[in-house]
This record gives structure tokens, C-alpha cells and sequence, in this order.
């Protein structure tokens, strides 16, 4: 919160044990959290990029809101970085790996949207 700065690290279908691990609220605080994990420091603000992530947002933190017994943060992003693999995905109290397909648009908006 005082650099105002900082990293989001989009995880990949591989990474779901290093999200258990960031989810576990007995890992070490600060920078020993990231002890057991392959990470570079980004080059502007020195917040862990961890390796095999499919996207690295670099942030600017603007506000925060109290919600619950946490904080919901808004920010900017300021710049970020493709990777390579497919998202990691959080849905219905589980993880989930995903892969990713182009789809086709149409120019126009049919009259009845179907599912197929």
C-alpha cells in the first residue's frame, strides 16, 4: 500500500497449487510468502512476476473500499505482459483450468440469441 504500486499475476490451469499456497492464510507475511516460489522482481516497482503466469498486470493503486473483513482495491493498469498457456479460473468454490477459443462474430444481431 505505500508504493502504490503493484503486480497482478494471472495464474495458469498449471499453477492451482501456488493459488492454494497464496490462499492459505498460515503462509508467512511480506516477501517470505514468496520463499517457495520461482518469481523476478518487476522492473519498476520490485513486486514479484511469477514465473509460468499467462499475464502480469502492473498496477497504480487509486482507492481502496472496505468490504467485509477485507478491502476491495481500485486501480490503473498501467502496462502488463502476455504469457503463454491458458487462465486459471476460480468458479463455484473450485479451480478450474480452461482452455481458450476463438469464436466467430456476427456483423449483426440476430432477432432470437440461441445457446448453439
Amino acid at each position: 500500500m505505500r508504493a502504490r504500486r503493484f503486480v497482478v499475476n494471472v495464474l495458469s490451469g498449471r499453477q492451482a497449487a501456488l493459488a492454494d499456497w497464496f490462499a492459505d492464510p498460515r503462509r508467512p507475511s511480506g516477501y517470505g510468502q514468496f520463499a517457495p516460489v520461482d518469481w523476478t522482481p518487476d522492473p519498476v516497482c520490485a513486486a514479484p512476476l511469477l514465473r509460468g503466469a499467462v499475464a502480469w498486470l502492473d498496477c497504480q493503486f487509486m482507492v481502496s473500499h472496505p468490504a467485509g473483513d477485507h478491502s476491495i482495491l481500485l486501480a490503473e493498469v498501467l502496462g502488463g505482459t502476455i504469457g503463454a498457456g491458458d487462465p486459471l479460473l476460480s468458479f463455484d468454490r473450485g479451480l478450474h483450468s480452461t482452455e481458450l477459443l476463438s469464436v466467430s462474430r456476427r456483423n449483426r444481431v440476430p432477432e432470437i440469441i440461441t445457446l448453439d
